[in-house]
């Protein structure tokens, strides 16, 4: 708990936080508007906002943690700190967590955040009443733990590595050959 709440308040005076949140809620919410056959305006759903918007906010979240975990994984190394940091009496899968579970506490938050900007678009649509359900399996079932297995691939990347160029390299790789294969519909 110690290392998560000291690995919160670190994540927060990262200033490339205040310009990827936005960025990757604009990507979010650009397709709002959409149109469909002679310019009428298509009606959104709930399970339609999950289902759509579930690939960007998989890729960018990803992206995100990628580099955040990598850059907390490092951050000790870097500062100096490295030295009396491996010394104290604290676990080394304590730490992992903490760092990790910070980084999946950040993505849910971004998720969060998303789903909040949902619940006012179809309030303002006013046509299609909200419903919890469609975004609390698609994005609960499959995007939390995506985050967190993702989370751990990236802590092991690092591990093999040693290094946060190498985990960059490793997780960068990884996620090309999902889009490659998600582009030619090879992914389910």
């Amino acid at each position: 708990r110690e290392v998560a709440s000291v690995e919160w308040r670190e994540l927060w005076r990262h200033p490339g936080l205040y310009l990827f949140i936005p960025i990757i809620l604009i990507q979010v919410f650009a397709g709002i508007v959409d149109t469909g056959a002679f310019d009428s305006k298509l009606l959104h759903t709930p399970g339609l906002l999950a289902v759509r918007n579930m690939n960007t906010l998989t890729l960018l979240i990803c992206m995100l943690i990628l580099f955040y975990t990598a850059e907390s994984l490092q951050r000790e190394k870097s500062t100096g700190f490295a030295a009396i940091h491996d010394t104290a009496p604290i676990k080394a899968l304590a730490i992992l967590l903490g760092k990790c579970l910070t980084n999946v506490v950040l993505a849910l938050v971004i998720v969060l955040t998303a789903l909040l900007g949902f619940v006012i678009v179809l309030l303002v649509q006013g046509k299609v009443p909200f419903a919890f359900g469609p975004f609390a399996l698609v994005w609960g079932l499959l995007l939390a733990p995506t985050f967190l297995l993702w989370t751990a691939f990236v802590c092991a990347a690092f591990a093999v590595t040693r290094n946060r160029i190498g985990a960059y390299i490793l997780g960068l790789t990884a996620i090309s050959v999902t889009g490659f294969f998600e582009a030619r519909d090879k992914m389910s």
